[in-house]
Order: structure tokens, then sequence, then C-alpha cells
């Protein structure tokens, strides 16, 4: 040990006089900065730290992986996050997790400190050593433009903290047009209650129910879903999985749908002309039928295409343009508005870019207020 915790913590307070306490992170930071660490790999990973990859991983994806992958190590709550904290010349990008877990970055190695490492300062190693195995879970980004979002919300929807507030209600109405294969016309309401605290497959979550009613060519729906998400960092939320049922025709069906990996909205750390792939598998137990568990992977091709003002059913909003692909020949387009993330206008249109439907916004309201 090249100084002791103590000298360390007199280095970093020296400037007030020693009256600043360090805070839990900033320790950390002392000793990554003057311990020798010893050499260590995390549970189950050090042959698949070796495998090669092209692709770049910044220091958000990997943090986001290492949650992912360990939640038992690093909980499901968002870290405390110092970005860049300078000391002794360097800098260091440090999370703080619940329960006293650590894991920071520095000159482009990853360290952590905590229970699972029995208190011991352990180095990890290279950082890009991992890419393999955080593009396995997370959104590194995709063949053609690459994902270089920095982490940050772009403005097209509003942080997680703010939107998944207990007690926040948003309702919508919408028309929604068919033009093809056979043209029809009809309407739906949305209204989503953010109910609180839950959990969902073994994890804390946040419950939101939201029950979607319309008529579409003369029939009537009534689908009521309830989906389970989590606070990520850098204002991003984390969906697990949903359970749904749908009542039409004097019939219901439940079904219960989980996501592996959990689903993390990074298209909007995106910035216009920028594009993410993501990709996922979806487990879906039907609840009160005798149909089987179905099982399915798929990957989502999303493009942040332009910030756009747009005019639906007379009235206008700034809006972000979205473009998603999947396997089948066609694509869908989300107008969102920015600041609230409700969407303005869908389409879905096929390859020669016909419109084959169209869903507007008539009306909204966030916690009763319209806008």
């Amino acid at each position: 040990m090249a100084l002791t915790v103590v000298s360390a913590a007199a280095l970093l307070v020296a400037c007030g006089g020693g009256e600043t306490s360090l805070t839990p992170s900033e320790s950390f930071v002392a000793r990554m900065a003057t311990e020798t660490p010893v050499a260590g790999s995390l549970p189950a990973t050090a042959s698949l730290a070796k495998r090669a990859s092209s692709t770049t991983i910044t220091n958000i994806q990997l943090f986001q992986w290492a949650q992912l992958r360990y939640p038992e190590l690093f909980g499901t709550a968002a870290p405390i996050v110092i970005a860049n904290l300078p000391f002794e010349g360097k800098l260091f990008d440090v999370r703080e997790f619940a329960g006293g877990a650590f894991l920071g970055i520095s000159q482009g190695r990853v360290f952590g400190l905590g229970p699972f490492t029995n208190g011991q300062l352990v180095d990890f190693g290279v950082v890009q050593a991992f890419s393999a195995q955080v593009c396995s879970l997370v959104n590194c980004g995709s063949t053609g433009n690459p994902n270089v979002g920095t982490g940050a919300l772009n403005g097209c929807t509003p942080p997680a903290s703010e939107a998944l507030r207990t007690g926040n209600r948003y309702t919508a109405v919408y028309r929604n047009d068919v033009f093809a294969p056979e043209a029809s016309s009809g309407e739906f309401s949305t209204e989503s209650v953010v109910d609180g605290g839950s959990t969902f497959e073994g994890q804390a979550a946040i419950r939101v129910t939201t029950r979607v009613r319309g008529t579409q060519q003369g029939e009537t729906i009534d689908t009521t879903s309830l989906s389970f998400e989590q606070i990520a960092e850098n204002g991003l939320s984390r969906s697990l999985g949903s359970e749904t049922t749908v009542s039409t025709a004097g019939s219901s069906l439940t079904f219960r749908t989980v996501n592996t990996p959990p689903l993390l909205n990074s298209e909007f750390t995106l910035q216009p002309g920028q594009t993410i792939d993501q990709t996922s598998t979806f487990t879906s137990t039907f609840v009160n039928t005798v149909f089987p568990t179905t099982t399915n992977t798929g990957t989502l091709r999303i493009t942040y295409e332009a910030r756009e003002t747009i005019t639906v059913l007379g009235r206008t909003y700034d809006t972000c343009r979205y473009k998603t692909t999947a396997d089948d020949d066609e694509a869908s387009y989300e107008w969102y508005i920015v600041g609230n993330g409700f969407a303005a206008r869908s389409e879905s249109r096929n390859t020669a870019g016909s419109v084959l439907s169209r869903i507007e916004l008539r009306s909204a309201t966030i916690n009763g207020a319209a806008f």
C-alpha cells in the first residue's frame, strides 16, 4: 500500500482544512488511487472475459451490464453516480450500489470493493475485455450508425424518476385508421397509473397499470396490462415484463411476459441520425388457457431520425421521430412529444413506404392537466 487510507483522505480534503468528510464513493476512489489491488474476477466470468469483441464498450455499458448480470451483488436500485471525479491527476468513474458495493473505472481498468470482494480492493482487469459479455445483455451498438449515445436522456422522454413517481396518472384518446389490407377506423382511450413498489420474478419493481379500451370494425376491446419497471441510471427505465388480460367478444385471455434481459430504453440516449440494435428474448406464459409457453428472440433496429414539428388533428407538437424495423418487411414510425414522451402519431409502413395504419393523438392529460 503506497499510502494509508487516512493519508489519502487527508489529501482529498486538504483544501478544506480537514473539515470536509469523505463520502463512501470518495473513500473508494482514494483506495483505488493509492492501494495496490489484488487481481480477481467476477463470479463465473474469468473465461468469458477473454473473448474478443469488435465493439468498444463504454463505462456506462459496463456498469449497466454488471447490475443486470449480478443483481445479487449490486441490487436493482439505481446506483449513486460519480462520473469523472479527479484525484491525483486521474479521472475516476464510480458507481455506488445498494449494500455498500462499489465499481470504479480509471484508465481503462475496472475495480471493485464491497462485501462481494470481502472488503478487498480488486482489479478486475481491462474494461474492453468484457465487451463480448456486456454486449450480450446491453445494447452496445449496431452495424451502420454506431450507438454513440452518451447515456444521458435526449429530451424525447422524461426521466424515469419523474415518469414513474407513485400516483402519476396518464390518460390519452387516440384515433386509429387502418388502410390495408382492409380499411377501417376506430378510437381508443388509455389510462395508466403508477401504482408503486412491487416485485416481479423475484426483483424489486415499480408496477404500472394501464387500461386500453376502444372499438375497431365494430368490435370492442378492453385490455388491462400490469407492467413492472425499474428506475435505471441516467434517467432511463428498465422493463422486467408484464401481465396482460385481453377481453373481447365475451372472452378473455391472460398472459405473463418476461423480458430476458430486461429492456432498457436506451434509444432515448440517441441523437438525430443515430441507430441502436436491441436484442431480447420474450417468454410468454398463458395463465387461463391450454396454450403452451412460448419463447421468442428478436432484434429491433431503432433510429432517431429527426426532431420534427408536426400537426396532428389540428394541434401542433414538437416531436422526436423514431423509426423501428424488425425482421419482417414492415417498419413503424413514432413521433414522441418532446418532454413528456407521449406518442403524437404512430404509423406502420411497408417497404414501398405506403402507410398501412396510423394512430393519432386526440387529447391527453398528465395528472389531470391537459396539454
